[in-house]
């Protein structure tokens, strides 16, 4: 892996989504290098499952973060997703006093519940896409929630000193090359487990209505042991639909 991960950094003030038009770019020059696309705003923001972001609020991110596929290799790329996660925890903890941690596999929460951050990855020809939304300072109200879904919180709940959104993005992306640079799965479990809630009771991905599961124990593998509440063990792997 080489030491030093170069991207190009693009702002804009109002787009659709940086995740197609992270596309359009590609698609459209071949010569394209790795690139972080940020805007103020998006009219068609998608979390997961193709679920409504709500992102028309200046302030908070918006981002994509586009990088080749040498430069995330196989033995990283299961990991990835909490690669994100734990980097976008260090920073918002590095604002607030430790008032964040992550849920697994990586959504980022307050610790009094909300949530605060949803990651994607995707891909796309020879790129992965790492896309990320925080709240830094506004938290979308509840009407804008899909039934079932956690309260969104923001960082300006918890801490005076809010970043630009835009420095935010850069600071994050940096940090993630470093991680990446530097891979090592056994810290990368053991940061996971550093800000990872293991109090929450989960639900198995797509059973919004079923039972809930005690955690129990994150592998080394980053897959989940988990019991039911008759003591049944049994392990949760992600479902990360890039893997696929």
């Amino acid at each position: 892996m080489e030491q030093e991960i170069p991207f190009n950094k693009i702002h804009k003030e109002q787009i659709e989504s940086t995740i197609p038009v992270s596309q359009e770019m590609i698609k459209n020059d071949s010569n394209i290098e790795n690139f972080l696309l940020n805007c103020d705003e998006q009219t068609q923001g998608r979390g997961s499952g193709d679920r409504k972001w709500s992102s028309s609020q200046i302030g908070n991110v918006y981002s994509t973060f586009n990088l080749r596929k040498k430069y995330i290799p196989e033995k990283i790329l299961k990991l990835t997703p909490y690669i994100i996660a734990i980097t976008i925890v260090e920073k918002l903890n590095s604002y607030s006093e430790d008032k964040f941690c992550i849920k697994w596999p990586n959504d980022i929460l307050c610790k009094d519940g909300g949530k605060v951050c949803g990651i994607l990855v995707d891909k796309f020809e020879d790129f992965y896409m790492l896309s990320f939304g925080v709240n830094l300072v506004y938290a979308p109200p509840m009407t804008e929630i899909r039934e079932g879904g956690r309260a969104p919180c923001h960082l300006g709940n918890h801490s005076k000193n809010v970043p630009k959104a835009f420095d935010f993005s850069v600071e994050v992306c940096n940090e993630i090359c470093k991680k990446l640079c530097s891979f090592n799965p056994e810290d990368v479990i053991q940061q996971w487990k550093k800000y990872g809630n293991m109090d929450i009771l989960i639900k198995k991905r797509g059973e919004e209505n079923g039972e809930d599961y005690k955690q129990l124990e994150l592998t080394d593998e980053g897959f989940l042991k988990v019991s039911d509440k008759e003591g049944k063990e049994e392990i949760l792997k992600p479902e990360f639909p890039f893997l696929k």
